[in-house]
């Protein structure tokens, strides 16, 4: 389980240490990660840079760092660790 957040998005939190064990099945032996990446554009001012709040919150699905991710991850091997197992999703359709 990932969670993305932007340093400049105010309604993002990060995954609980203890919500894995608390909250999902243990033979999944689920892990959880907390992923901060910036994908809203700094806007320059004469003093200063900021980047916009919304767009730190909605610019995710745009962003090409964490679509790779979340296409590719980050290198899992083929088969889960000894005592566990993992979900995988079946094609819909025909």
């Amino acid at each position: 389980m990932v969670a993305f957040s932007d340093p400049n998005d105010l309604l993002s939190y990060e995954i609980p240490p203890d919500f894995a064990a608390a909250n999902l099945d243990s033979r999944l032996c689920a892990e959880t990660s907390n992923v901060t990446v910036k994908v809203a554009r700094d806007i320059s001012l004469a003093v200063t840079t900021f980047a916009s709040p919304e767009a730190a919150h909605t610019q995710y699905e745009d962003d090409r760092k964490v679509l790779n991710l979340m296409i590719n991850g980050v290198g899992a091997d083929s088969d889960p660790p000894p005592g566990c197992i993992w979900l995988r999703a079946r094609p819909t359709g025909n």
